[in-house]
């Protein structure tokens, strides 16, 4: 039997709120949890709200994250990211798509040139 999917995000709105929050958490991406879906659920905030970003994350998908990055730097309001325990490789693309990006002191920040592997016959 597959596997659930586990999805990596989580956005939540209440209402009256003054601000909307994005939950980012593990393994960015994904066939069953794409950009498309996040492009879909983002979708549903206000354009000029404010958002609160939580990224506790060691990377995933260049693909998936470039793409949540640039959905993230379409939104019109404020945008404050807080880092957890680690916000690395792709993690770092989104974190940095915030207004104020603010760390704890012991935040691991891990930033690497992208790479690939191909296998085949």
């Amino acid at each position: 039997m597959p596997k659930p999917a586990t999805k990596w995000y989580e956005i939540k709105n209440a209402a009256g709120s003054a601000s909307a929050e994005l939950h980012i958490d593990g393994y960015i991406g994904g066939y069953e949890n794409s950009f498309q879906q996040f492009r879909s659920d983002f979708g549903r905030l206000a354009k000029d709200e404010a958002l609160k970003i939580h990224i506790c994350s060691g990377g995933g998908s260049i693909v998936h994250g470039n793409e949540i990055a640039n959905i993230i730097l379409g939104h019109e309001g404020r945008i404050d990211v807080t880092l957890g325990s680690i916000c690395g490789s792709i993690a770092t693309v989104i974190a940095c798509a915030g207004t104020t990006v603010t760390a704890a002191a012991n935040t691991m920040y891990m930033v690497h040139n992208p790479s690939t592997c191909i296998d085949g016959d």
